[in-house]
């Protein structure tokens, strides 16, 4: 379901702190990607990877103890949606370049 861009703006700086969080290290993906292939330093990538997972976890696990996203109404839902399907995206992309398998679901 599409949002208006005035709603989801609201819904966005409500959002807490742990899920801008994400969102910033999410932005972080481009440069990283350019530091690893100008240093040609894999490590780099595999670190910020580990990093977005671990941000991806402490909030889902914080998540669970609180305010559930099935419960949330739908304008909140669909920008957690948007995070989270960015969050995938990226350490899929990150992972693949890694040349890594990352499962589907655990």
């Amino acid at each position: 379901k599409k949002i208006d861009p005035e709603t989801e703006l609201g819904v966005v700086m409500a959002l807490p702190e742990e899920v801008k969080d994400l969102l910033l290290k999410v932005g972080e993906f481009p440069g990283v990607l350019a530091k690893t292939t100008d240093s040609r330093a894999l490590h780099v990538l595999a670190a910020y990877l580990e990093e977005l997972a671990s941000l991806f976890d402490t909030y889902y696990a914080f998540s669970m103890k609180t305010r559930k996203v099935i419960d949330m109404p739908p304008e909140e839902k669909a920008v957690y949606a948007k995070v989270f399907r960015d969050v995938q995206i990226v350490l899929k992309k990150g992972s693949s370049i890694l040349n890594m398998e990352i499962p589907e679901k655990m």
